[in-house]
């Protein structure tokens, strides 16, 4: 499938801020002296760090959401109100499962110290009708791509249900895709594929034409 548009506006990233949900803060300084901040792609990563903010900097600050596109705006601008940068990441374990795919495609591992340090998870059978249009979904973690398409082979196993004299297929469960599988056992097999966020967004980007493709988060589909 060729994907022309992404949607990250419903893609929540989290950071350390004021209790107001305002002002995130600079929570470390690089060696050169730079102060930096951080977006994480998981919530826990910046409750990690709130609990440092909270004894150093200031007792009533708060873990906050904005979407993936706000941040990846505020990583690119050359200063942050004044002095200091952000930074978007990953989990330690995703930037891991991104290497070890890499790996076994004979390519470089992730870059761990790139501004946008975030790999994406793919398969291209995996796909949602959103807004009336095929969407590739492409995971934030390995393991809700693999979640969701067990999910997906498991609803396909399904004997139909009869009714009325006739065989009427049985609804899946879930609402976040529904995928055409082959009943070729080889298609039945997920192949993941991975790039760092920021390759993929410009891979995208010069394409004239195609489908959407929706970045997922756990914390939009899935219960932790």
């Amino acid at each position: 499938m060729i994907v022309d548009r992404i949607r990250m506006s419903a893609t929540p990233v989290f950071t350390v801020t004021q209790n107001t949900g305002e002002f995130p803060y600079l929570t470390d300084v690089e060696d050169d002296g730079t102060r930096v901040g951080y977006f994480f792609t998981e919530k826990r990563e910046a409750e990690a760090v709130l609990k440092d903010v909270r004894a150093n900097q200031d007792p009533s600050a708060i873990v906050s959401s904005i979407p993936m596109d706000r941040a990846l705006e505020v990583v690119q601008q050359p200063e942050f109100m004044g002095g200091g940068k952000f930074r978007l990441l990953s989990s330690q374990k995703q930037m891991n499962n991104a290497d070890e795919l890499l790996n076994k495609l004979g390519r470089q591992g992730m870059n761990r110290k790139a501004l946008v340090s975030v790999p994406v998870f793919y398969d291209e059978r995996l796909i949602s009708v959103i807004d009336g249009e095929p969407t590739m979904l492409v995971f934030l973690k390995l393991e809700d791509m693999q979640k969701t398409w067990n999910e997906m082979i498991k609803e396909s196993r399904r004997p139909a249900k009869k009714g009325f004299g006739k065989e009427t297929a049985s609804k899946p469960k879930t609402s976040l895709v529904d995928v055409a599988l082959s009943t070729e056992q080889d298609k039945r097999e997920l192949k993941p594929a991975t790039d760092d966020l920021r390759t993929y967004l410009e891979t995208v980007q010069n394409k004239k034409e195609g489908a959407k493709a929706l970045i997922v988060s756990s914390e939009q589909f899935f219960s932790s």
